[in-house]
């Protein structure tokens, strides 16, 4: 890859392909602007029909521009229907603040915006409720090592 790279010489896809393991065929469809496509976590949720695919975090792009998206809201892909919605995200209190991920300690808030973090789901036996665990990512200027936990019901 080349260093230095003049950034009006990317290409940014906004696409997602998709493969259908019964039927062994792709097809590709095209994803809002608004849905983070680079640096962000893709997760499946064995819920609504198909199941739904999660993506948080990352970084969004318009115009050759690229904007850090917050954890305030997360984006869900519904894989029955087709269609694609933003679900904000509040903490264990109802609340919205942001907390700065380098913070030692409990935390009660919602972590601050970050890109190429590790999420892995937990899902409750029964399947009523599902766990998103976030450990670490990037911010504008640190590596983090954080970890937070997004509940997602049924």
């Amino acid at each position: 890859m080349a260093k230095n790279r003049d950034p009006s010489e990317i290409t940014y896809l906004h696409s997602m392909t998709i493969f259908d393991m019964n039927t062994e065929k792709t097809s590709v469809i095209d994803v809002p602007s608004y849905i983070p496509i680079i640096g962000q976590n893709l997760v499946f949720l064995p819920i609504a029909g198909e199941g739904v695919l999660v993506v948080l975090g990352g970084y969004t792009e318009s115009d050759g521009e690229l904007e850090r998206v917050g954890l305030n809201n997360v984006y869900m892909y519904d894989m029955t229907s087709g269609s694609w919605s933003v679900q904000p995200t509040t903490d264990r209190e109802g609340g919205s603040k942001i907390v700065p991920g380098s913070d030692i300690g409990p935390k009660i808030g919602i972590p601050e915006a970050r890109d190429h973090m590790c999420t892995v789901v937990g899902s409750a036996p029964d399947k009523s409720s599902h766990n998103l665990y976030v450990f670490g990512g990037k911010n504008n200027t640190d590596s983090l090592g954080d970890i937070w936990a997004l509940s997602l019901p049924r």
